[in-house]
């Protein structure tokens, strides 16, 4: 029996997007912003609907479950989504929609974790490495956004006690992180 999917190879779940041995995550977008990611983010152009999207996306988390795999589905917004690839500087596709919805899923799981800024260069050279042996959660940060950040709070003439970049990472992390 031949098996049949829109996904190419790279794009797989297991293929960059488990996190711990047998476990696999996969992103799911709201259907709201579907329509508006198909034209931005690489390789979602293939399903011809959300309905469509979704079928696959589920039928990946049975059948890799029945495989003995732990999968979780995580809800990403497209906004947050769009935010990370300035930060992170990634290509938008749906591999890297996949590795944004590990990240996320990792720090919803470890909050506690100390948060480290990243440049954005540095980060990419490691392999998009999170750092979670080191007791850290490394955050990419573009300095520009980093300096925009640092320059409205000037404006809007808000006091921050420690403005600093790791301080703007885990603002960051933490709203990427909300669940709407």
């Amino acid at each position: 029996m031949k098996s049949r999917s829109n996904s190419d190879v790279a794009s797989r779940p297991g293929s960059g997007t488990s996190f711990v041995r047998h476990e696999v995550v996969m992103a799911v977008l709201e259907e709201r912003d579907f329509t508006r990611a198909q034209a931005s983010i690489e390789g979602l152009g293939r399903w011809s609907s959300f309905d469509e999207f979704m079928c696959e996306r589920d039928g990946l988390h049975i059948g890799l479950s029945s495989a003995g795999l732990k999968v979780h589905l995580v809800a990403i917004s497209m906004h947050d989504f769009e935010q990370w690839t300035l930060h992170s500087r990634v290509t938008p596709s749906l591999r890297s929609l996949d590795e944004f919805a590990k990240y996320i899923h990792l720090f919803r799981l470890t909050p506690e974790l100390r948060v480290e800024s990243c440049p954005t260069d540095h980060w990419k050279s490691k392999a998009r490495d999170f750092d979670l042996g080191g007791g850290s959660f490394r955050v990419p940060i573009a300095p520009a956004l980093y300096s925009e950040w640092l320059t409205s709070l000037d404006s809007l003439e808000i006091s921050f006690p420690k403005a600093s970049i790791d301080v703007y990472a885990q603002i960051l992390v933490e709203s990427l992180s909300d669940v709407s």
